[in-house]
């Protein structure tokens, strides 16, 4: 099968509420994914909402988001369907049978709010297949500075968010990115947290990706939301390699990757997570990839190095999955499909 895979930023406009035009892909999609970035003052929200169509229909709008950086507000929006398909929390997939070639955003500012960017990455994708590995090259005996940080020093602190830090890789993974631009909170914005606890920004990425109704610091549109509240340009795609991973790293800018770690599959890692945020931050001059995994039992210990063949097959269990985080005045690579560009 091959991997179609397509991300587009869309135009948008001043007022309370923004509709894209309707978005036509050249390929049958079975799964979108949004990102956005926006501005909330206290007691305000974004609602983010989405529909898919085939050549005949729409879907209805799902509701996917009201999003606020007012503390512990943000929530998906759960139980959202109809024939076409279904919203899963941060996903909306395609029913079964359906061909889905056409998609359409629309942004509601409640009180005052402002959209600054909005867009959405729509993909075919061979789900539970490795990743490819594609050519060892661009990245390679290339590792960026990042400063390993463990969600396990949290220990069950905080545990109104999730239970506390055996659950909070995502936010950790996006903390270690955001620490590795300058870009971390300062003490001041997290002088909330008790003076003693560990990587207190950590706690502060916590609250600001916390999804209400799904329970979690995992959502990955909020995660993203929450780096482009730090002045980043974040957002969610698929990669269609390893290579294409490489490209990035040799770029300067650091990904967070959505794997499955099966202790069959990826052996070093010496646990096992259904669904799970690492840092890729480099790669060893044979091509395998220098992670930084929150999972780790400290910070010293973040670091690890995973062998290629067995980081694509935990890495393919989300399809490739990955939060691009950077500052605007830094440049991604050049993308490597001009048809279906996935960044």
């Amino acid at each position: 099968m091959h991997r179609h895979i397509e991300y587009r930023e869309l135009p948008t406009t001043d007022g309370a509420l923004w509709v894209s035009d309707p978005q036509l892909v050249g390929f049958a999609f079975t799964e979108l994914v949004p990102s956005w970035a926006g501005r909330t003052a206290p007691g305000s929200r974004l609602d983010i909402d989405c529909r898919i169509g085939d050549s005949q229909r729409w879907s209805r709008w799902y509701p996917l988001a009201q999003w606020s950086t007012d503390p512990d507000t943000a929530t998906s929006v759960p139980d959202q369907s109809d024939a076409l398909g279904h919203a899963d929390t941060d996903t909306v997939i395609v029913a079964a049978g359906v061909e889905a070639t056409r998609w359409q955003l629309r942004v509601n500012a409640v009180g005052d709010a402002t959209l600054d960017r909005v867009g959405a990455m729509v993909s075919s994708v061979p789900r539970g297949e490795p990743v490819p590995l594609g050519e060892p090259g661009p990245g390679l005996g290339r590792e960026l500075a990042i400063a390993g940080l463990s969600q396990r020093v949290h220990g069950d602190w905080y545990a109104q968010w999730d239970g506390g830090g055996g659950s909070w890789c995502s936010p950790t993974s996006t903390s270690m990115v955001l620490a590795f631009w300058g870009a971390a909170p300062s003490p001041d914005e997290y002088e909330w947290v008790r003076p003693d606890h560990p990587d207190r920004h950590v706690v502060h990425a916590v609250r600001g990706c916390f999804d209400r109704a799904y329970g979690g610091a995992g959502n990955w549109p909020f995660n993203t939301a929450y780096a482009a509240t730090r002045g980043m340009h974040a957002f969610i795609t698929r990669l269609r390699s390893l290579t294409e991973a490489e490209r990035f790293i040799a770029a300067g800018i650091p990904l967070v990757a959505s794997v499955r770690v099966d202790p069959a599959v990826l052996p070093e890692a010496g646990y096992a997570a259904n669904g799970h945020l690492v840092v890729i931050g480099g790669f060893s001059s044979e091509g395998d990839i220098v992670c930084f995994d929150p999972a780790s039992p400290d910070n010293d210990s973040v670091r690890r190095v995973y062998r290629r063949a067995n980081f694509a097959a935990a890495w393919g269990a989300s399809g490739g999955i990955v939060y691009v985080i950077h500052p605007p005045n830094i440049a991604r690579p050049a993308y490597t499909d001009a048809a279906e560009p996935n960044w």
